[in-house]
């Protein structure tokens, strides 16, 4: 069962657009669609082969109220306390016993690149 005081960080939940510059360019843009608080827990790191290159993969559970509307496209970014930003790319989103109440989150950090 989820105790509300276990959500302790503040979290914003965006949502990738794209828009075109003065010059034609496409370019990524992320819109706010809200605020909520939740936790944030490692899960096991990795490494991932990305071209010829091997990489760190750090995931993360987030834990949120119900969010309608989340999708696989959107992302979590939060400010820790020492002022620094993480962005979390969501990969997984389940909707906890199905009664719209809780969402655990599977997601990896790092800024989305499409």
């Amino acid at each position: 069962m989820l105790m509300a005081g276990n959500l302790r960080r503040r979290l914003v939940v965006q949502r990738r657009d794209s828009d075109q510059d003065a010059a034609g360019q496409q370019v990524t843009t992320w819109t706010t669609l809200g605020k909520t608080w939740g936790a944030v827990a490692a899960q096991a790191g990795r490494e991932v082969l990305a071209g010829a290159v091997i990489r760190p993969e750090n995931e993360r559970i987030i834990t949120i109220r119900y969010f309608p509307g989340l999708t696989a496209k959107d992302r979590i970014v939060y400010t820790d306390f020492e002022g620094v930003e993480h962005f979390f790319n969501i990969t997984r989103i389940s909707d906890i016993d199905e009664k719209h109440r809780v969402m655990e989150l599977l997601a990896v950090e790092g800024l989305a690149t499409g």
